[in-house]
């Protein structure tokens, strides 16, 4: 069980992470670069590291503690744990806004970073559900293909 909740939250945060990418690069693409960008391409394999990294550091201790309550309560539902990568991405939204996140206008300066993250952090939820915790079917049931 171990190894599969670390292969899970490991594939959660490479998919969490694409799709944080992802998104930007959509919204980049669709919307043109933020009027703050003063560079290009440059650097950005080491920016997608760095983001890795630093959403490791910053999600195992919430991804330890929605396991446990998950585990605990015995939730196996699939929104569960989206909501759980979205509220993840709410805290660490939090983390860098720093003491002033319970004002509003801090939150909407860093709108579209907080939506990055919590679209990023759902759809990581939603990997590590079906990676980690979906529900397995019997081999040879119909469901499988088999004939029978």
């Amino acid at each position: 069980m171990l190894v599969t909740a670390i292969r899970g939250y490991v594939a959660a945060l490479a998919v969490g992470n694409a799709a944080f990418w992802t998104v930007g690069l959509i919204r980049t693409l669709l919307f043109g670069p933020p009027a703050d960008s003063g560079a290009g391409l440059a650097g950005l394999l080491v920016l997608i590291v760095f983001t890795l990294v630093v959403s490791f550091i910053t999600t195992i201790v919430p991804f330890i503690l929605f396991c446990a309550i998950s585990i605990i309560f015995r939730i196996r539902a699939w929104a569960y744990f989206v909501a759980c990568g979205a509220t993840m991405g709410l805290l660490i939204t939090a983390l860098l806004i720093g003491p002033g996140w319970r004002e509003w206008q801090n939150w909407s300066r860093f709108s579209m970073f907080w939506q990055h993250l919590a679209i990023a952090g759902g759809i990581g939820g939603l990997t590590y559900w079906w990676i980690a915790v979906r529900p397995r079917r019997a081999a040879g049931t119909a469901a499988d293909g088999a004939i029978g």
